[in-house]
């Protein structure tokens, strides 16, 4: 059975690795991604956390979750990513739970697409009846 080291440390994280895992997981083009200059960097600017999942034989990044925050009131997780190689392991759950436990003193709020609730139903972070999710596609640039 694959060992996975969850940390909170992106010293070192490289933009292609994380490219990759969101064009794996469906997230776009890694290309794309790749065109954008210091990527990695601006993918997580200031008031944004990102939790990493590593193979803890090959150290390659296998998924991560980004939390928008202000620390104090707010949370929104709005990616979880997992290689698909690597999904139904419990590595979704485990990096929202990281997420849960670190900013436990605020609000958190997170999408899924219908039937992609369990890693937040697992971890008490439940879909709100009354809530209603708004959202527009990027504008896209030629």
């Amino acid at each position: 059975m694959h060992k996975f080291k969850i940390t909170f440390e992106k010293n070192g994280l490289k933009s292609r690795e994380l490219a990759a895992v969101l064009e794996s997981a469906g997230f776009g083009s890694a290309e794309k991604y790749l065109g954008v200059a210091e990527f990695s960097r601006k993918f997580f600017p200031p008031g944004t956390v990102g939790v990493f999942a590593f193979d803890a034989e090959s150290q390659k990044l296998v998924g991560f979750a980004r939390a928008f925050t202000d620390e104090i009131f707010t949370t929104y997780i709005s990616e979880v990513c997992v290689c698909p190689r690597y999904q139904k392991r419990g590595i979704g759950t485990d990096l929202v739970k990281e997420l849960k436990q670190r900013f436990s003193q605020t609000a958190i709020f997170a999408e899924a697409f219908e039937g992609n609730t369990s890693i937040f139903n697992s971890n008490h972070i439940v879909q709100k009846e009354k809530l209603v999710v708004c959202s527009r596609a990027p504008c896209m640039t030629a």
